[in-house]
C-alpha cells in the first residue's frame, strides 16, 4: 500500500509538472518550462507510463514551437502520435496532427502540410472538435495562398473563419483576417482589403495583447494606400526590430516607403527584414528546414531577393 500510494504521488507530480509547464509556455518562460517537463518525463519512464508521456512529449512540442524552433517541435509532436496510435487515443491525435501541419506549414514544406490537414479533419470532425478544425482550414488558406491559388485560399480562410466565429475565438477570427488582407494585399484586391482591415482593427479595439498582429495590418495597408505615413509606423514598429516574428512588418513598410520614392528608408526596412528572417530560419535545429522555410515560401523569396 504504501509503494502504491509513493507510485500514485509520483504520477501526480508529473502531471502537475506537465500542468505548470503549459503556463510557463503561455508566459514566455521556456526555461522553467523545461526543467518541469524533464522532470515529468522521467517520473513517466520510470513509471512506465507510455500512454501518459504523450502528453509530456506534446508540452514538449508547445515548448520547441513557442521558441519558434519548429524542427524540436515536429519531433515531439512525432512522437506524441506515434504513441497516439499506439494506445488509440484518437482525440489527441487529431489535435497533434494539425500541430504538425502548422509546423510543416511554417517550414514551407507544402504537400505534407496538407497530407496532416487530410488526415486530421475526419478525426476533428468526429470529434465536433470546431476551434481545431477552423486552425485546419487556416493552415490549408496559407499552403494554397504560397501554392498561388488564391481562390482555394480564399474559401479555406473564410471557412476557418466561419469555424472562429461558433466558437467564440476573437483572437482567430483576427488572425484569420489578416492572412486575408494579406492575399487581397499582394493580388492587388485593395477595396476587399480595406473591408478586411475594418474588421481586424474593429477587434484590434475590443482584445488586448494583439497589438503586433494589428500593427502588420496597418503596414499591410500603408504598403499600397500613399495616404499613410510610413514615419509612425517605423516609430511603432522600432521597440520590435530585434523580433523575428516582425521581419514581415518591415518587409511591407519597406514597401510603403519604396512607394513614397523614400528609397534609404525603403533600404533600411528591407535590410532589417532580412536580418530577422534569417534569424527566425536559424532557430530551427534542422539545416534542411531553415533551408525549406528560406527557399520554399514565396513571400520570403521576395524579402531574401530585394
Amino acid at each position: 500500500l504504501e509503494l502504491q500510494n509513493k507510485l500514485d504521488d509520483n504520477l501526480q507530480e508529473a502531471k502537475i509538472l506537465n500542468n505548470i509547464s503549459g503556463h510557463y509556455i503561455r508566459d514566455g518562460n521556456t526555461e522553467k518550462a523545461l526543467v518541469c517537463l524533464e522532470r515529468a518525463r522521467d517520473i513517466m519512464i520510470d513509471l512506465d507510463q507510455i500512454p501518459l508521456l504523450a502528453y509530456i512529449f506534446n508540452s514538449f512540442g508547445n515548448l520547441y514551437n513557442r521558441q519558434e524552433n519548429y524542427s524540436k517541435s515536429l519531433e515531439n509532436k512525432e512522437k506524441t502520435v506515434t504513441i497516439c496510435e499506439e494506445h488509440s487515443m484518437m482525440q489527441l491525435q487529431s489535435q497533434v496532427t494539425v500541430d504538425l501541419a502548422d509546423c510543416h506549414a511554417n517550414l514551407g514544406l507544402f504537400d505534407s502540410t496538407l497530407s496532416y490537414i487530410d488526415k486530421a479533419l475526419p478525426l476533428l470532425e468526429e470529434f465536433d472538435n470546431v476551434m481545431a478544425i477552423g486552425r485546419s482550414y487556416l493552415i490549408q488558406g496559407r499552403i494554397m495562398s504560397n501554392m498561388d491559388d488564391s481562390e482555394a485560399a480564399i474559401d479555406s480562410i473564410k471557412d476557418s473563419i466561419e469555424e472562429f466565429q461558433m466558437c467564440d475565438q476573437h483572437w482567430l477570427i483576427l488572425i484569420g483576417n489578416l492572412e486575408l488582407a494579406m492575399i487581397y494585399t499582394c493580388d492587388a484586391s485593395h477595396k476587399n482589403a480595406e473591408r478586411t482591415f475594418n474588421k481586424i482593427f474593429k477587434l484590434g479595439r475590443k482584445i488586448k495583447g494583439l497589438d503586433i498582429y494589428v500593427l502588420l495590418a496597418k503596414m499591410l495597408q500603408a504598403s499600397f494606400d500613399k495616404d499613410k505615413n510610413p514615419d509612425d509606423l517605423y516609430e511603432e514598429i522600432k521597440p520590435y526590430q530585434s523580433e523575428p516574428a516582425t521581419y514581415q512588418h518591415w518587409y511591407f513598410l519597406s514597401e510603403s516607403y519604396a512607394n513614397l520614392d523614400m528609397h534609404d528608408k525603403a533600404k533600411e526596412c528591407i535590410k532589417t527584414s532580412q536580418k530577422l528572417l534569417k534569424e527566425r530560419a536559424l532557430k530551427n535545429s534542422n539545416k534542411e528546414h531553415q533551408e525549406s522555410m528560406l527557399n520554399n515560401i514565396p513571400l520570403h523569396q521576395k524579402i531574401i531577393n530585394a
